[in-house]
C-alpha cells in the first residue's frame, strides 16, 4: 500500500530505506575499502610504515562506519526534503498520515539497529575481499549473497540462522510504524528472535567476520605488482 510521507515520520522512513538498500550498497563499499590495497598493491606499504594488522583493520572498519553515518545522514536529509515537497507537488491527502508522535528513544533505537545491521555487511564483504585478495570477488559476493539468501535460503530451515535473516528480523520491530507515514514497510518476519537477540546475533556475526579478517591479514603474504 502507498502511504503519505510526513515530516513526523521522515527519519523513520529514511532509516527504513537505508536498511532496505543498505546490505548491497555497504557490501560494495566494504569491498572497495578493503580491496583497494590489493588492487593498487599498496598493502605492503602499510606494513613498511610500521602499522600493525590490527591498526589497519580498525582504520578500515572506522572508514566503513563513517560511510554508514554519512549514508544515513544523506538519506534522512533527502527524506525530510521529500516529506515537504511530495505532498505539495502531488496534492496528496494528508489526512491519511499517522500523526502519532515518534520519540527520540524510537529514533535512537532505529539508528543503532541500522548501524549494527549495515556494519555487518560492510565487514562481510571486507572479509571476502581479504580472504580472496580480490576487490572484484568482494564486490560480486557482497552483491550476490544478500540476493541469494533473500530469495533462496530464506525459505530453508537453516535460513533462520544466517546473517541476513537475523538482521532483517529486527526491522519489522524497529520500524513497526513506518508504513503509516511513508512508502516503505517491511514484510512480516517469523517471530523467532526478539529485538535484543537479533541485534546481539547481528553484532556477533560482525565480530566473527572481523576476527576472520584479522587472522587472514596476519597470515597473508602481501602481493607484489
Amino acid at each position: 500500500m502507498l502511504f503519505i510521507l510526513s515530516p513526523t515520520m521522515a527519519i523513520a522512513y529514511s532509516l527504513a530505506s537505508v536498511n532496505a538498500l543498505g546490505p548491497i550498497i555497504i557490501s560494495i563499499i566494504g569491498a572497495l575499502i578493503f580491496g583497494i590495497e590489493y588492487r593498487s598493491y599498496t598493502l605492503r606499504q602499510l606494513w613498511v610504515k610500521g602499522l600493525t594488522r590490527l591498526e589497519v583493520l580498525l582504520a578500515k572498519v572506522m572508514a566503513i562506519f563513517t560511510f554508514i553515518l554519512l549514508f544515513m545522514l544523506l538519506t534522512i536529509l533527502v527524506g525530510m526534503m521529500f516529506s515537504y515537497v511530495t505532498p505539495a507537488v502531488f496534492n496528496l491527502p494528508m489526512d491519511l498520515v499517522n500523526t502519532k508522535i515518534i520519540t527520540i528513544k524510537d529514533y535512537s533505537l532505529q539508528m543503532l539497529g541500522s548501524i549494527i545491521s549495515l556494519l555487518l555487511w560492510g565487514m562481510f564483504a571486507g572479509c571476502i575481499t581479504v580472504l580472496s585478495k580480490s576487490l572484484m570477488a568482494g564486490i560480486i559476493v557482497g552483491f550476490i549473497y544478500p540476493t541469494i539468501e533473500s530469495s533462496v535460503f530464506h525459505s530453508w530451515s537453516v535460513g533462520q540462522y544466517l546473517p541476513l535473516f537475523i538482521q532483517k528480523s529486527m526491522l519489522p520491530i524497529l520500524f513497526r510504524d513506518t508504513a503509516y507515514g511513508g512508502i516503505v514497510s517491511f514484510y512480516d518476519m517469523p517471530n523467532i528472535y526478539s529485538l535484543t537477540k537479533s541485534m546481539l546475533f547481528t553484532l556477533a556475526y560482525t565480530l566473527f567476520f572481523l576476527l576472520i579478517t584479522w587472522i587472514a591479514l596476519k597470515k597473508q603474504r602481501t602481493l607484489m605488482p
